[in-house]
């Protein structure tokens, strides 16, 4: 009898969870007559300028976290968690252009995305960690102090993720080392 007892009782503790995302992409459009005048096209083309450098594709996420609890005699528990993840894909489109442009933009264009996909993963990564964090803290005996602890546990996530973005684009010079990098496909 008792067995059946911790079972339920571990049952009752656990907290629902729920991962949402949402996908965008915005696209920015671009034209060339020639291979060789395509990366000029796509400098000028661009939204994406940081530093004084021109980026053909950007990923931006945004996580938000909800989270209920309940409370009983002097304590607090997590019941129930939401995440949201946005996630915002800006991109190039081809447009008006030749043979030799598709063919070079169907050898690269993938390769950019894939790049941009590998910060997405980055983010879904941390959104399943705040997710799975906030519904395992354990029970705290002030409410106030569990709803920090929850925050505090996002906050340092979503510090963990600009870092490993960071450190992504470092490791793959942006996407060069991917074959993201136009100018390797010209």
């Amino acid at each position: 009898m008792r067995f059946y007892f911790l079972v339920i009782i571990f049952l009752s503790t656990t907290a629902r969870a729920e991962l949402l995302l949402d996908t965008k992409y915005i696209y920015y459009s671009v034209s060339s007559s020639s291979k060789h005048g395509l990366l000029d096209k796509l400098n000028t083309a661009t939204p994406i300028k940081q530093g004084g450098d021109n980026f053909h594709g950007r990923t931006d996420s945004k996580i938000s976290w909800y989270f209920w609890w309940k409370s009983t005699s002097n304590k607090c528990q997590i019941n129930k968690v939401k995440v949201n993840l946005e996630i915002i894909f800006t991109m190039p489109e081809l447009e008006n252009s030749t043979n030799e442009v598709r063919e070079v933009w169907k050898r690269w264009y993938p390769k950019l995305l894939q790049h941009e996909k590998g910060h997405e993963r980055n983010a879904l990564n941390i959104a399943k960690k705040i997710e799975k964090g906030i519904s395992q803290l354990p029970v705290y005996y002030n409410c106030k102090m569990l709803e920090n602890a929850a925050n505090k546990l996002g906050d340092d996530l979503l510090d963990k993720l600009h870092q490993m973005d960071k450190d992504y684009d470092s490791l793959t010079n942006h996407g060069e080392t991917e074959g993201a990098c136009l100018s390797s496909h010209l």
